[in-house]
Formats: structure tokens, sequence, C-alpha cells
């Protein structure tokens, strides 16, 4: 089960947040959603070339340099999305490693952290004044997360 790039399985990629975890479907999801929502988070996930775990800190919705990693944005026609563009979107500790992996996957556009945030914020743009709410099965808790202030809040 999942809604708007969250999911209540595990997956490599998550959002960290107020020291609780929230799955989600890939690299861009991870990314893009905090910056969406202009919360504080970590966004982690791994590079699928070497399994290096990358944390992307998020600063109220912006996202800290993290020194030559780049996301793979898949450039696919989607009969499904999460079979055809999420199990591509993948954020890689460097260029090396993405071309590596490109090599023997399909082609796409290549964006840095902040092009993440940016496409992030365009994407989730609905749900920017939202409050997310996911049920958390690791700890049987519901998990907030909440967006920055003056913003209207609304459950999903």
């Amino acid at each position: 089960m999942a809604v708007h790039g969250l999911a209540r399985r595990l997956t490599p990629h998550r959002i960290e947040h107020h020291g609780e975890v929230v799955h989600t479907w890939c690299a861009l999801d991870a990314i893009g959603i905090p910056a969406a929502l202009a919360i504080d988070a970590s966004a982690v996930t791994q590079c699928p070339t070497c399994r290096a775990t990358l944390t992307v800190t998020l600063a109220q919705g912006e996202p800290q340099p993290l020194p030559g990693a780049v996301l793979s944005y898949p450039e696919v026609r989607c009969g499904h999305l999460v079979h055809d563009f999420c199990t591509e979107a993948n954020l890689f500790c460097s260029l090396d490693h993405l071309q590596r992996r490109v090599a023997t996957g399909p082609a796409g556009a290549v964006m840095t952290v902040d092009e993440v945030a940016e496409v992030g914020r365009e994407i989730w743009a609905d749900v920017s004044g939202a409050t997310l709410i996911a049920q958390v099965s690791s700890r049987g808790r519901r998990q907030t997360l909440r967006p920055g202030r003056g913003r209207r809040r609304r459950h999903l």
C-alpha cells in the first residue's frame, strides 16, 4: 500500500523526521517530499552501484550539499509508475557510479540534489501545505510529517 510516493512496506529509500521513519518508492520521493513540505528531515537511500548509504539532510526543505551525489531521472514510458520509473530513480554517490549503472539500464537525465528538491516541490505542490500521516508498521504508531510554518494543514 502506498500513497503519493510514501510506502508502507520497507524500501531502500526513506524519510527520517522527528525520530520516525517513512519509506518511499524512490530517492526522488525521499528528497522531494520533505522539500515540498519545507520540513527538517533526512532522506536516506543507497547507491545502487556500491551500496553506500547516502543521507541528504534537508533544513526547512532545503537540501544541504552532498558532494558528488547525482540522481538518475529515468526518461521512460510508464505503464506502471513504481516498476518502470521508481526502480530507476536512484541517487548515486558519484557520476561514475551512475554511468556504470546506466550502461546496463534505461537512460535518463542526471540531476543534482538541489534539482531533485526543485522537481519534488513541483511534483508535490498539491500537498505542500499538508500534514502527511503514515502508519509505521515497525513500531505500530502513526507518524506525522509537518510542513513549515505559516502553511495550511490538511490530512492525507
